[in-house]
């Protein structure tokens, strides 16, 4: 199983990297880890631009795991962010 951490604790520093979290995770299959939900989980209201949220949609209505994509999202209380 391919797992997902954050590389360090400034992961909260840029939310644009939950974005990419979630992009990879629907692309590749990574599984997200507890350290990397935790850390999602801090980052409370992302100011977020309305073409990274686009990429993001794109990136998850194609690829092949989009689904484990939408439950971290889910899981953190992010998919609101993205409606």
């Amino acid at each position: 199983t391919k797992r997902l951490y954050p590389i360090s604790k400034r992961f909260t520093e840029d939310a644009y990297r939950v974005l990419r979290a979630a992009q990879l995770i629907a692309r590749f299959g990574f599984v997200p880890t507890k350290p990397l939900i935790y850390l999602s989980l801090k980052i409370k209201s992302p100011i977020l631009s309305q073409i990274h949220i686009k990429r993001t949609l794109d990136c998850l209505h194609t690829a092949p795991y989009s689904n484990i994509a939408w439950q971290f999202l889910e899981q953190i209380h992010w998919d609101r962010f993205l409606s």
